[in-house]
């Protein structure tokens, strides 16, 4: 994986990964400041901030 891996959730949402370390993974959601999350493999890490993602959306309800 080269670092910097850019996964979209849709059209306005963009997840850039990138491998911290040999087992961990970070991942931000540019166009939410403050939103990151960090895993043991891909697939965890874009769940967990796909799950920051989501509960972002309800705080702004």
């Amino acid at each position: 994986m080269e670092n910097g891996q850019i996964i979209h959730i849709n059209r306005s949402r963009t997840i850039l990964v990138h491998k911290a370390r040999e087992d961990v993974y970070w991942a931000e959601v540019p166009a939410l400041p403050g939103c990151y999350s960090k895993g043991e493999t891909i697939e965890k890490t874009i769940e967990k901030i796909k799950d920051g993602v989501s509960f972002n959306r309800i705080e702004r309800i």
